[in-house]
């Protein structure tokens, strides 16, 4: 939560402080490319659970074909490119978005790796004339897998090192996605002719909040107050309640549904829309 912090400047108002607290706690503590994260983030916050025309997501937090499928025109989109995919494994969807969820750090640990190869190779666009920030990228990389590596060999035999690597990297994930899915997932999935409403509209649409409690606030780093994060990016945490009454009452005057759900019921919500979307499936 402290990267996720830093990445959106809103510790620091000096930016290149930000970057190098973000790059610490990102890259070298947890191995995840401040690059890679803020190009996946900043599509999301742009385009909030937003499909293309031909009913692909723009955003990539609900970029998850063919194994979750978030809308039925999502479902019917991806009939077409993985028909077996589909039958076999969206049927069962419901069931499968917990256990799937224990392989999501690995995931972003993967592509923030290919992601810091590509920024080396020159063949990524946003890096290719930015030496500097490659560099910082590839540093905290190297740094990341240094220590944890030297941590486990020098406490473990190589079973039980790979044993801790596997389960520490399927916990984190599983508790990550938890408190990631909440805050869209299950919520409108709309068309970029869609965005034609304001933008504050389309993000309580498609966002909802997690009850403000002392538990949920610190389990969900802040991120229970995901309407006001969407809303206000750069707002530190502790900020957000306090801009939650304004939110309240702008929705209130315009008559637009404000969604604040406690955490079980937010995962319910999550799973029913998954089952509704798998009856779909022939």
């Amino acid at each position: 939560w402290l990267a996720h912090d830093y990445c959106h400047n809103q510790v620091h108002t000096n930016r290149r402080r930000n970057r190098i607290m973000g790059l610490l706690w990102g890259n070298v503590m947890q191995g995840f490319s401040v690059g890679w994260w803020k190009d996946k983030h900043n599509t999301h916050h742009a385009s909030t659970n937003l499909l293309d025309d031909e009913f692909m997501p723009v955003d990539p937090d609900i970029d998850t074909l063919p194994i979750l499928a978030w809308s039925r025109e999502q479902l019917e989109a991806t009939v077409k490119v993985y028909p077996t995919m589909n039958k076999v494994i969206m049927r069962y969807q419901h069931y499968l978005v917990a256990p799937i969820l224990l392989f999501a750090r690995m995931s972003w640990s993967l592509m923030s790796l290919l992601q810091v190869v590509s920024m080396v190779k020159g063949t990524d666009p946003a890096f290719a004339k930015n030496v500097k920030a490659t560099r910082e990228e590839v540093v905290g990389m190297v740094l990341h897998y240094s220590w944890l590596v030297g941590a486990i060999a020098a406490n473990c035999t190589f079973t039980q090192g790979l044993f801790y690597y596997v389960a520490a990297q399927c916990v984190g994930g599983f508790f990550l996605g938890y408190v990631f899915i909440q805050s869209h997932n299950g919520m409108s999935v709309h068309l970029d002719e869609d965005l034609k409403k304001d933008f504050f509209t389309n993000q309580m649409l498609t966002t909802r909040n997690i009850h403000s409690t002392a538990f949920n606030d610190w389990f969900t780093g802040g991120l229970n107050k995901q309407i006001e994060h969407h809303l206000f990016p750069n707002m530190p945490r502790h900020s957000l309640g306090k801009a939650g009454k304004y939110v309240k009452a702008m929705c209130d005057k315009h008559r637009i549904a404000y969604e604040d759900v406690g955490m079980i019921e937010a995962s319910c919500k999550v799973v029913r829309r998954l089952h509704e979307i798998a009856q779909y499936v022939n």
